[in-house]
């Protein structure tokens, strides 16, 4: 029950209504299609210093990507996450992956998503597996995945481009 089923309960004594539940599942939906969209029209709208918005001025259901300081800890202007090179993929937890950042743990080490453009859906597969604690990090595939998004993250840098789509 999440915290507005429970004040219903606690302020009507009672679960709210098959109706109800399914208008507030509708109204997310729709606030999520809404940010998509918001991004898809207007490009780059999530880079401030392209005039786009903050992350704390902007409706965002993917999350936040915060960046590396110089000191190795993270911070700085925490941007908005887009869907990803894969589009939503559904998580075995019940939530969506677009990324799955890895790296940035120095300021020296690159920061970049394992989620790439070339994934095949055993990649993929073997991603949602991962996120979900079901495959270790240190297996084969997992080695792979990450072999993968290590050499798609050198190929966009030596095009001037970064790893993560909605900032190209």
């Amino acid at each position: 029950m999440n915290f507005l089923d429970y004040l219903v309960n606690a302020m009507t004594g009672g679960q709210p209504s098959a109706q109800e539940l399914e208008m507030r599942k509708m109204a997310q939906q729709g606030a999520k299609n809404q940010a998509v969209q918001s991004l898809l029209d207007k490009g780059n709208a999530s880079i401030p210093s392209q005039g786009g918005l903050l992350a704390t001025n902007y409706p965002n259901p993917y999350g936040l990507r915060a960046f590396v300081n110089p000191d190795g800890t993270y911070g700085g202007e925490m941007m908005p996450k887009t869907t990803g090179w894969q589009g939503l993929i559904p998580s075995l937890n019940g939530g969506y992956i677009t990324e799955y950042s890895l790296g940035g743990n120095t300021a020296k080490e690159p920061f970049y998503p394992m989620v790439t453009q070339d994934m095949t859906p055993q990649m993929i597969k073997n991603t949602q597996l991962l996120e979900a604690g079901l495959l270790s990090q240190n297996s084969p595939e997992a080695r792979a995945l990450k072999e993968n998004a290590y050499k798609q993250y050198l190929k966009l840098n030596k095009q001037g481009k970064s790893a993560f789509k909605d900032y190209n």
